[in-house]
């Protein structure tokens, strides 16, 4: 079984932009031999996360969870890694802190595109999903795609910093004045809730898990919600990945090899299903990051 390490003062270190995994704790990793290598011999890796459930967070026991640790932990197990070491940071600087190498692997609710391809290197899609929007029950300001949120001047709109729907907000054409970061979903979720925002927008599986522990019946999401558009104008749907810096090719097609293993043998919608996910959100094999890093 794999062991999933979250180490507490990696973790608060970490969330002030400062980790002592990358010194110290695992000086082993950063020597002349690849990261691959390196972390066989070690027998862990570190992976960076930002608490968004149910991608990837922390449980109250200090055990790092979700789905993004599953699979990841699943296929490090498949090439000598047993351990991953979890190493907390906001959504943010999940980029960042991979590049400052804080950590080796990103496993968060990342989703790919040629923006990021450009800075860091993507697995193949481990899942497919669509975003939405929370609001206060009755949906008070009949939100129901970004176009409407960019056309009533009233609206003021949450969501992730550094999320892609910071992008699709964009393209939507909604001013940078109506849209507030927050370094995290319970944190939009409480904007929400005392009036900060007219809504919040995420993943719909985020949001999902998010308004179920919250509990609250005076949010909602709505229904229906059309799919944001990319740049041409075509509805645009979600592929999320791991991340890795982009030297690291060895450990990527590593990896990538595994991922199509376990993707045809039914073990990937099994990792997948505890969280919420079924095989609507399975990619087809066919896509590739290749592919989405170009469209």
């Amino acid at each position: 079984m794999e062991k999933f390490i979250f180490n507490r003062r990696s973790v608060l270190l970490g969330a002030g932009g400062l980790c002592l995994a990358a010194t110290g704790l695992t000086s082993g990793i950063a020597s002349a031999g690849t990261l691959l290598t390196d972390a066989k011999k070690d027998g862990r890796i570190r992976v960076g996360f930002a608490n968004e459930a149910p991608y990837a967070f922390a449980s109250p026991d200090g055990k790092l969870t979700g789905l993004m640790p599953d699979v990841i932990g699943h296929i490090m197990k498949e090439l000598g890694i047993g351990d991953l070491e979890g190493v907390l940071t906001d959504f943010g600087g999940l980029i960042p802190g991979l590049l400052a190498k804080r950590f080796d692997i990103l496993g968060a609710g990342l989703y790919v595109t040629p923006v990021r391809c450009k800075q860091v290197a993507a697995s193949n899609p481990q899942y497919v999903v669509t975003e939405s929007i929370a609001v206060k029950k009755g949906n008070p300001k009949n939100i129901h795609s970004y176009a409407d949120i960019a056309k009533d001047d009233s609206i003021k709109i949450g969501t992730l910093a550094g999320s892609i729907n910071t992008q699709y907000l964009a393209t939507a054409k909604v001013p940078t004045s109506r849209i507030v970061l927050f370094p995290d979903l319970p944190s939009a979720i409480a904007g929400l809730q005392g009036g900060r925002v007219d809504g919040v927008t995420m993943s719909i599986i985020s949001l999902q898990d998010v308004l179920r522990k919250t509990n609250d019946p005076g949010i909602e999401l709505v229904n229906p919600f059309e799919d944001p558009l990319d740049e041409n104008g075509k509805p645009t749907r979600g592929y999320g990945a791991a991340w890795f810096r982009r030297e690291d090719e060895d450990l990527v097609a590593a990896y990538n090899g595994k991922l199509a293993e376990i993707n045809a043998s039914g073990k990937l919608l099994e990792l997948m299903e505890p969280y919420g996910f079924t095989a609507a959100q399975v990619p087809a094999a066919d896509v590739t990051a290749a592919q989405l890093c170009k469209a």
